[in-house]
């Protein structure tokens, strides 16, 4: 009898996460043309773009676009639908400051000072910042090429790049932190692709927190081109990074990003890291590694009873593969 594909088998090197990228690419195509197709009927003109960039920072911005021309419709806005529309007539030289590159990736970074804010979700306090024509023209640029170059090096090192290029190319930074406290970083699902987070002296922290974040966005992909929709389900778990009850999809998209976090500080440690850090952050390294695979081992009987209620096959593999310390299982029967 023959054994089904097993379409995670080799993901431990990103192969089979941009083959699943392959999977979800014409969603993402058809999502666009969309998005152009609202916003000709929101201007009551055709939409055209005179931007070239990689698509995924073209349908990230798509997304800005979109989340401002719906509220400037919602407040009759003129002024804010024009300066939303207003950012794909302008030429690509306009977005050099903002522009990173790394190897074969580029990212597009500006702080939120500069964006147009709107509240998105009261509860969380979490704000929308979003790019248009104006910010572009007036914006300075946010980080030196060191900085960015630095803590890409170090997602690179550890072979977990391919989630920043594919869910993560825009990056809005939000407030400047100190070293010691605690930073803040979210996704919006209105504006999946653009990872929203603060930052500090630290590109090792930075790194972390744009790798998080892509995590996020990368899951709420895979969900939006399913079709899967679960954010009411019957039941509920203990979260220790909310360190309240979460239902199912709160569950698997903690467990899932902290899985990456913890393999991004692991690996560091194991070698990785040796030729880019010195030696008190190899030593943060160590404990954040053994911090984060004890939180992950405080949800290690919620996840199975989390992924059966999202009823995802895929996904059940997909976790259960980065998840730490536990044991692998068969989700193709013997047919």
């Amino acid at each position: 009898m023959k054994r089904g594909y097993n379409m995670w088998t080799e993901m431990i090197d990103g192969r089979t996460v941009h083959n699943f990228f392959e999977h979800i690419d014409s969603w993402r195509l058809e999502k666009e043309q969309k998005i152009s197709t609202a916003l000709s009927v929101l201007s009551g003109t055709e939409f055209k773009s005179n931007l070239s960039f990689p698509r995924n920072i073209t349908f990230s911005l798509l997304q800005h676009t979109l989340y401002l021309a719906k509220r400037a419709a919602e407040t009759n806005d003129v002024d804010l639908a024009n300066d939303a529309l207003a950012l794909w007539s302008l030429d690509e030289s306009a977005f050099e400051p903002f522009l990173y590159n790394y190897d074969n990736a580029t990212f597009l970074i500006v702080n939120s000072e500069y964006c147009k804010r709107a509240t998105y979700n009261q509860n969380f306090n979490n704000n929308a910042y979003c790019i248009t024509h104006d910010i572009i023209k007036n914006a300075k640029q946010s980080l030196s090429n060191d900085y960015v170059e630095e803590a890409l090096k170090l997602i690179s090192a550890t072979h977990l790049l391919f989630f920043n290029e594919l869910t993560g190319s825009v990056i809005i930074n939000l407030d400047w932190r100190d070293l010691d406290d605690s930073t803040d970083s979210y996704t919006l699902t209105p504006l999946s692709g653009t990872v929203f987070t603060d930052w500090t002296e630290s590109p090792l922290r930075y790194a972390e927190a744009i790798l998080h974040e892509s995590v996020h966005s990368w899951l709420n992909y895979y969900l939006m081109r399913e079709e899967i929709n679960v954010i009411n389900t019957a039941n509920s778990w203990y979260s220790p990074w909310r360190n309240t009850m979460r239902p199912a999809l709160g569950i698997v998209h903690g467990t899932f990003a902290f899985s990456i976090v913890y393999h991004f500080y692991k690996r560091l440690s194991e070698g990785n890291g040796f030729n880019l850090l010195n030696d008190k952050q190899l030593k943060y390294c160590y404990d954040r590694t053994d911090y984060e695979l004890s939180r992950l081992k405080q949800v290690e009987s919620s996840i199975i009873p989390a992924l059966d209620e999202i009823g995802s096959e895929n996904i059940k593999e997909l976790l259960t593969t980065w998840y730490p310390g536990v044991k692998r299982f068969e989700i193709y029967k013997e047919g």
